[in-house]
């Protein structure tokens, strides 16, 4: 599978995409210098979500909300549900209610 856009953020006035990548199990927005990233694993319907990484420069500017969202729409548009196993996805699953419906029972 090729890399695939799901969705986009903005870091300093600059706009990237935010890219999965599902052989490598990555979804990485890179701008400038500076990547996010989430790690996740895929087993028929289910993403496993793994890690998310913000880097320094990244912080204060949503990304890491940003990458979350354009996974769990990505999720949604194709009927899956999600285990989040990183605190930051449980994080903004507390904060977004919303999106409850596709966290694997």
């Amino acid at each position: 599978m090729a890399r695939e856009i799901i969705g986009k953020a903005t870091v300093g006035g600059v706009t990237g995409p935010i890219e999965l990548d599902e052989d490598i199990g990555r979804v990485e927005l890179k701008v400038g210098d500076g990547m996010a990233f989430m790690t996740f694993r895929r087993s028929g319907s289910v993403l496993t979500l793994i890690h998310t990484e913000v880097p320094p420069v990244f912080r204060g500017h949503h990304v890491g909300e940003n990458i979350v969202r354009a996974v769990l729409d990505f999720a949604r548009a194709r009927g899956m549900t999600i285990k989040p196993i990183c605190p930051f996805v449980n994080a903004f699953l507390r904060r977004n209610p919303e999106y409850a419906d596709l966290v694997k029972p």
